[in-house]
């Protein structure tokens, strides 16, 4: 509007000279919309903007939900699958541990029964377990001793798999199809029956294997568990039981005895994603879950894997709802939105445009000035005042900062010092404690709450034969603890653990040790909890009692063998002690007199003889206990009794008299 003095005003180019640049060509989108108020602009833009926005973001929540339920939906078949395998282990080693313990049966080995009374036992067996089809006794030739029901009976099964596993420690075997006894047993609905062999050596008391224990575990229980599983909840799918090598070992009429190429059977048996979309051989796809069995217990499973599987239509049934649902809510939450930007862009406008009418009243010449509506500058009032107070407020917030964090940096220090302190009195301490276990006499074992070792001490190291270095980490019931006794501190160990009681510890038990070279040796051990905030470890301090059980049982072999040369021997013999009191007395008081040794143990000698016959004995016990031995020859006039006696007082370094007296 204003140019500098002495300037000259450029020269405008006449009408039939047209400007040297055109103007830019307009956009599409000016050209639709030629108005260009600021209003309409800022209105169709916000709209337009608030309207992609909450689409896109409907849309990505609608995807992510979507996928969460699909995860969900594939979870869930995963952990049907994981369920039917935990079932099919837990049923296994029940079957298991039912064989086991009647192999185990001393009435196998007994050499009075007969083979009549031996068939009987095992029909008794069949019928107290019924899900077995057949269960038979062979000897070590291989051949069948006794069966149910005479199946069998004088067939040489050594070849077979159960009968040679057996021998070689491996106790249980895949499903197969009837051999032997396919012409013997009924057929099943659909087929041969199919069975799963479980057996174990038989032995006598010495352990010496005498033959083998199988047993034909009927498959069929495993069918009727898949069916319980699908028909459970109103399910649509199917569950099918695969064998590690992928053929279908229960499922479906037509896909039983097929081999299924799956990627989530192989995820399974790798340990990896237990759920998966696939297409199968008939054309449709899937949903699939699965899982593995990894046996229970002492059965160590036979790697089958559990696949639940779920047409994708039927499964996804509640996605493809969500998803319209999503659809429908994200198009009116847009449309909704939209509306309330265009009204706030016309509500911001509407100051601007007042501002815009004052602008062309001063260009009129209407006014000489623009002057703000009232309260326009309130907000900008408003607005520095808050500055300023907020301002102000960080000043004070950073002051009363500076204080606090010196006083936290004193108190660090103070807190620094106090742990190193605390720090060197621990080291201290664990230093005095570690020379006291490393000089101990007794062996020391420590134990975290996993069983596994953290501390060995050199008394350990030459009692067990295993240096430090060698065990530390390792679990202690594959150390030290017996074969025999190694499940029962696993189940002792996960029973305290798991908040039970404990009969072990703070006492002094005796039990057996295994030492490198696998020989086991009795101790003496005391066990002792340490629970530091929470964390459990234990100590045991240990003490080799090979030495004190040898000559325990030596004292009780001797002291069987003085009571048999005494409770044989013609003559009275008798163990008195300076009070008189009987503390022995042979078997031939009860022969000769009638009186039973063990009403004499504890009662006085003039208590049961008589103050008559007490008297006359009186000199011979005061002779004998001031360390005379005496001999005499008495007479006693007692009903039953001999009359004659020839007795002997011998007195010994123990304050016991010894008695002898003979008719």
């Amino acid at each position: 509007m204003f140019r500098p003095s002495g300037s000259a005003r450029p020269a405008t180019h006449s009408a039939t000279h047209p400007a040297p640049h055109s103007s830019p060509r307009p956009s599409l989108f000016a050209r639709l919309f030629p108005c260009r108020r600021l209003g309409t602009w800022l209105a169709m833009w916000l709209a337009l903007s608030v309207l992609l926005s909450t689409t896109v973001l409907v849309l990505l929540l609608g995807h992510l939900a979507t996928d969460e339920l699909k995860r969900s939906i594939g979870a869930g078949l995963a952990g049907r699958a994981r369920y039917a395998a935990q079932q099919l282990d837990s049923t296994m080693y029940e079957r298991y541990r039912e064989v086991r313990l009647l192999a185990a049966r001393p009435e196998f080995t007994a050499p009075e029964l007969l083979m009549p009374q031996r068939r009987e036992l095992v029909e008794s067996l069949q019928r107290s377990y019924p899900l077995y089809a057949w269960i038979g006794l062979a000897g070590l030739d291989g051949k069948v001793d006794v069966a149910t029901g005479g199946l069998l009976e004088g067939a040489d099964v050594g070849s077979r798999p159960w009968f040679s596993g057996a021998m070689a420690g491996r106790y249980v075997h895949d499903v197969h199809d009837a051999k032997l006894l396919a012409k013997l047993l009924p057929h099943e609905e659909g087929g041969l029956p199919r069975f799963v062999d479980v057996a174990f050596p038989v032995a006598d008391r010495d352990g010496r294997t005498q033959g083998v224990l199988g047993a034909h575990l009927n498959w069929s229980w495993a069918e009727r568990l898949r069916i319980q599983i699908d028909a459970a909840g109103n399910w649509a799918g199917e569950t099918l039981i695969v064998g590690h090598d992928g053929k279908v070992l229960a499922g479906p009429a037509s896909m039983t005895g097929t081999v299924v190429e799956s990627a989530v059977f192989n995820a399974a048996r790798g340990g990896g994603r237990h759920f998966a979309e696939e297409r199968w051989a008939d054309g449709r796809d899937y949903l699939v879950g699965g899982a593995v069995t990894r046996g229970y217990g002492a059965y160590p499973g036979l790697g089958w894997v559990v696949l639940t599987r779920q047409d994708t239509r039927a499964a996804y049934g509640e996605v493809r709802t969500l998803q319209i649902r999503v659809a429908l809510v994200g198009l009116a939450v847009a449309l909704a939105f939209s509306l309330v930007a265009w009204r706030v862009s016309r509500r911001i406008t509407r100051p601007l445009q007042k501002a815009a009418a004052l602008a062309a009243a001063i260009e009129e010449g209407a006014t000489h000035s623009i002057e703000v509506p009232a309260g326009s500058f309130e907000e900008l009032a408003a607005l520095t005042g808050a500055v300023n107070a907020s301002l102000s407020r960080l000043k004070e917030k950073e002051r009363q900062l500076t204080e606090v964090n010196a006083e936290l940096e004193r108190r660090v220090a103070q807190r620094t010092r106090d742990v190193a302190q605390s720090l060197e009195a621990v080291r201290h301490n664990e230093a005095r404690i570690r020379a006291i276990l490393e000089t101990a006499h007794d062996a020391f074992i420590g134990m975290d709450s996993n069983g596994r070792i953290t501390d060995w001490n050199p008394r350990a190291e030459q009692l067990f034969g295993w240096s430090h270095a060698e065990v530390a980490g390792l679990a202690l019931h594959d150390v030290v603890v017996p074969l025999a006794l190694r499940e029962a501190h696993r189940a002792g160990l996960g029973r305290f653990m798991a908040g039970g009681a404990s009969r072990v510890l703070g006492r002094s038990i005796e039990v057996m040790a295994l030492r490198r070279d696998g020989s086991e040796f009795p101790v003496e051990m005391t066990i002792g909890l340490i629970d530091v905030d929470g964390a459990r470890s234990f100590g045991a301090f240990l003490n080799d009692i090979s030495e004190r059980k040898r000559i325990e049982r030596e004292l009780a072999d001797s002291e069987r063998f003085l009571r048999t040369v005494a409770d044989n021997s013609p003559a009275l013999i008798a163990y008195l002690d300076r009070d008189e009191v009987y503390r022995f007395a042979n078997r031939r008081f009860e022969t000769l007199l009638g009186v039973d040794p063990a009403h004499m143990l504890g009662r006085r000698l003039g208590d049961l003889v008589g103050h008559s016959i007490y008297d006359g004995l009186r000199g011979h016990l005061d002779a004998v206990l001031s360390g005379q031995a005496v001999h005499f020859e008495a007479e006693f006039n007692v009903p039953g009794w001999p009359k004659h006696f020839m007795a002997d007082y011998i007195p010994v370094s123990a304050p016991m008299v010894p008695c002898r007296a003979s008719t």
